[in-house]
């Protein structure tokens, strides 16, 4: 009998000393966490710990089933009818097809403006909007384990939809709540454990559906070093920096660049770019030579086109040096001169660099007829204007949201409340359109650079550069099983895995 309990008591002693945690920053700890209303990174890269789609991006972007077992399309390509896989929320309860139906009606109800069109293509969305039905008529439960959608017409891309996190599966709170933070459950590898002003706590969910070789808990803690090597050692055991950073000794350390880019916006809708003009003779004079040299990007990420590097469709610039002469022709034909020359106002957002950045940017327009100024603001602030339409040129970030490149199009879609620049161009936003219900992946994909070579001869905005390559830290013994560029997965801390250094 004493054998016995010293043997139970080094056995719950073991499992204890078992338990891995570790401790992940944030720029800012999340106030909440609606599945449908995600608009800061940090929320996202919390909440897809906590949630799981119906599909999700597996290895080389492919889509793959996930809470759905199989999806099954009718001839005319109108109908998909999708079986479930048998999957629990955290709290253990079975997930069911009329969880699925409430959880995309309130999925398409969010993005009622935005830019995911091929969900506003299901029969009803129309209705379901204008709140003349309690829930759509395009999906229904066809039985606890079948899920049916029906279409106006053939979308190719409503899997791509389904695996976005404002589509994630989640069970709302009794109140009604989808906030993962108010009472809703989710059925990603984690569930809340704690949370206070200083640390966000989640641990294991014991139900989770697919494979968890993470640590059992992770701490989220904000910071205002996030980034800064040196702080962070001392207890992060994830540290994303954005350049050149030689091995540390106590990490391992892995190449890794998010998709995203800079672009120069013009706001297309009022003076003084209401002009394509105007746009043209500021894109023809912007000296990307000096660009790339004063914002240290490199050369080899300068954008020409639209799509992000490391995206099917990438286009390198090549023509670095400004075309002075041929935008000061057409400042002349608008009543511009050296004496009384073009100008405008662009703001920036307030970061580390932006003084030096804010000082370049007057610079970068050699021997052109045109006078910049640039003024930092915060980030809030820059947002503030960015969405009243109060400005008249932004340098801002922007983050695809997809390996497709149909959110970037359709996010210059005229009324898309992601449309920036205040793009009004219904030929281009034909182009898009017609992409989107085009089956053959090579066919659509021409369509889309065909979309993208129509914004750009419009000279909606300017591409600047691609996020220039940076490096993930992980405390040893963790390493990434994927670093391949995309949004999120340094942070899906459940993939991680045990190893030895590299």
């Amino acid at each position: 009998m004493i054998s016995f309990v010293i043997f139970a008591l080094f056995y719950s002693l073991s499992s204890v000393a078992a338990q891995t945690t570790v401790s992940v920053p944030l720029r800012s700890l999340p106030q909440s966490l609606q599945v449908d209303r995600l608009v800061q990174v940090d929320q996202n890269r919390v909440s897809n710990l906590m949630v799981d789609s119906l599909f999700k991006l597996g290895t080389n972007f492919r889509l793959t089933p996930n809470i759905a077992e199989s999806v099954t399309w009718s001839k005319d390509g109108k109908t998909a009818t999708i079986a479930l896989k048998k999957v629990k929320f955290s709290d253990g309860t079975v997930v069911k097809a009329n969880d699925i139906v409430t959880t995309l009606s309130q999925c398409i109800k969010m993005i009622e403006t935005g830019i995911n069109v091929s969900l506003q293509n299901i029969v009803g969305f129309k209705q379901f909007r204008q709140g003349r039905v309690k829930a759509l008529s395009g999906i229904k439960s066809a039985s606890e384990k079948t899920i049916e959608i029906q279409l106006v017409e053939k979308t190719p891309l409503l899997i791509d939809d389904l695996s976005h996190t404002a589509c994630s599966i989640v069970k709302n709170s009794k109140g009604g709540s989808n906030d993962l933070f108010n009472g809703a459950v989710g059925t990603g590898p984690y569930i809340l454990s704690s949370r206070d002003s200083q640390k966000l706590v989640l641990k294991k969910n014991k139900f989770f559906h697919g494979k968890n070789d993470g640590p059992d808990q992770v701490i989220f803690r904000s910071t205002q070093d996030y980034g800064d090597l040196e702080s962070l050692k001392s207890w992060s055991d994830l540290i994303l920096v954005d350049s050149e950073t030689p091995p540390q000794d106590g990490f391992n350390r892995f190449p890794h660049s998010e998709l995203g880019s800079y672009h120069l916006v013009f706001n297309n809708s009022k003076p003084p770019f209401d002009s394509e003009q105007r746009r043209k003779a500021v894109a023809l004079a912007l000296d990307f030579e000096a660009l790339s040299s004063g914002m240290s990007w490199d050369s080899s990420r300068l954008q020409k086109g639209l799509f992000s590097y490391g995206m099917r469709g990438f286009l390198l610039r090549s023509d670095l040096k400004p075309k002075t002469k041929e935008a000061n022709e057409i400042l002349r034909s608008l009543g511009y001169s050296k004496e009384n020359p073009f100008s405008f106002t662009i703001y920036l957002a307030k970061s580390d660099h932006s003084d030096a950045e804010a000082n370049a940017w007057p610079k970068l327009f050699p021997n052109a007829h045109i006078l910049v100024k640039a003024e930092v603001i915060s980030q809030k602030k820059l947002m503030e204007r960015r969405d009243a339409g109060n400005f008249e040129a932004l340098k801002i970030g922007k983050a695809p949201g997809s390996v497709d490149p149909y959110l970037i199009l359709a996010s210059l879609f005229k009324g898309s409340r992601y449309n920036t620049p205040k793009a009004n161009q219904p030929h281009c936003d034909g182009l898009t359109h017609k992409a989107l219900r085009e089956s053959d992946s090579d066919s659509r994909f021409q369509l889309y650079k065909e979309a993208e070579s129509c914004f750009l001869a419009h000279h909606v905005l300017v591409p600047l550069t691609s996020l220039n390559p940076g490096y993930v830290f992980l405390r040893q013994p963790w390493q990434l099983t994927r670093t391949n560029q995309y949004l999120l997965y340094p942070y899906s801390v459940n993939e991680w895995t045990k190893s030895e250094t590299r």
